[in-house]
């Protein structure tokens, strides 16, 4: 089996799942290696926030069409870090959650991180326009 099969069934595989890229990074002139040449202008002219995306299509020359709630790129499957599993929420899904005072609350899924020891993923909400400082777990969050 020829390695350029061995990549396309490996970036097929990839399709409906979730991962992360360098938000910090992507702007970089050692970043712009990964983004196809057609979509370097528009990462460029964008300001990026959300590092979680979802690959929904995998593309001739190693490239996967990956979407955000931010933007949709094609990327080198190499600065695709896909996550341990597909998270339970999915950025800007509206959640509901007790707050510290154990009073209902509303909230919007801004980020999505991993947390290594307990092996799960971690979620930065925004309620009211503010983000709030504590990471909510799965189980602290009900569909809204």
């Amino acid at each position: 089996m020829t390695s350029s099969l061995t990549s396309t069934i490996h970036m097929e595989n990839l399709i409906d799942k979730w991962g992360w890229i360098s938000i910090d990074e992507i702007k970089s002139e050692h970043f712009k290696k990964y983004i196809h040449p057609q979509y370097v202008d528009k990462v460029e002219n964008s300001n990026l926030s959300d590092s979680v995306f979802l690959c929904i299509e995998s593309e001739k020359d190693e490239y996967l069409k990956l979407k955000s709630a931010e933007i949709e790129l094609l990327l080198k499957q190499q600065a695709f870090r896909v996550m341990p599993m597909n998270p339970t929420y999915k950025p800007l899904e509206k959640v509901k959650f007790l707050n510290s005072k154990g009073v209902l609350e509303l909230g919007v899924v801004k980020k999505i991180s991993w947390h290594n020891k307990d092996n799960k993923h971690l979620y930065i909400l925004e309620v009211k326009g503010k983000i709030k400082s504590r990471r909510y777990s799965a189980e602290d969050l009900k569909t809204s």
